[in-house]
């Protein structure tokens, strides 16, 4: 091993000398610097939090309006049916009777309503310009027996019924509604399509 020379050993404390004040400046600076570093860092988390927050709240905002403008458009939908219409006319005629079925003829001209009073069934047209025809007794016993027998057990009546099925579809009429029991009692909505008038998948309404 070589050994270190006195001149060496000088340099390299003179080096070491000269470095120390360096260093030691270097980290009071970055001591200096760290509360501006650390505020930065902040603020720019707090940026962060604050665009997450806006994306959020817009996010919902536009639930919300998209669920407004579904619940306008079931209400226009409601609002304009005919069979609808039909409905409302004969409950305000015949306030004691219990409307089972509704037909809308396939022109458009009437719709057939079917209406239970007492113990018999009474058949009502409703013109397309809202007339209301006299009442005429259903002269099928069996028929009668049945629609009596379903409109005292049913607890859910034809307008609420038909008001779901159009709430669960979108640019829909109802083409006929009546209350029906296949081992469940129910209301058996038949749609059409707004539009093309092409038939659509049936509804079935729980009645009770």
């Amino acid at each position: 091993m070589l050994p270190v020379s006195r001149t060496r050993l000088l340099a390299g404390a003179a080096a070491l000398v000269v470095a120390l004040p360096v260093l030691s400046a270097c980290t009071s600076q970055q001591q200096a610097n760290a509360p501006a570093v650390a505020s930065s860092a902040a603020e720019k988390a707090a940026s962060g939090v604050s665009a997450a927050q806006d994306a959020g709240a817009s996010a919902v905002t536009r639930a919300q309006e998209a669920a407004k403008d579904a619940a306008a458009a079931a209400t226009a939908s409601v609002a304009g049916d005919q069979v609808l219409n039909a409905i409302d006319a004969v409950a305000a005629k015949y306030p004691e009777g219990i409307i089972v079925s509704a037909d809308r003829e396939d022109n458009d001209a009437h719709t057939e309503v079917d209406v239970v009073m007492g113990n018999t069934v009474m058949t009502v047209y409703v013109y397309k310009d809202g007339n209301v025809s006299d009442a005429f007794p259903e002269d099928d016993d069996d028929d009668v027996f049945e629609k009596v027998g379903r409109a005292s057990a049913a607890t859910v009546g034809i307008k609420d019924a038909a008001s779901q099925a159009l709430s669960q579809t979108t640019n829909t009429i109802i083409d006929s509604i009546s209350l029906d029991d296949d081992g469940r009692l129910h209301w058996d909505v038949d749609l059409d399509d707004a539009n093309t008038r092409q038939d659509l998948p049936d509804l079935m309404i729980p009645a009770n």
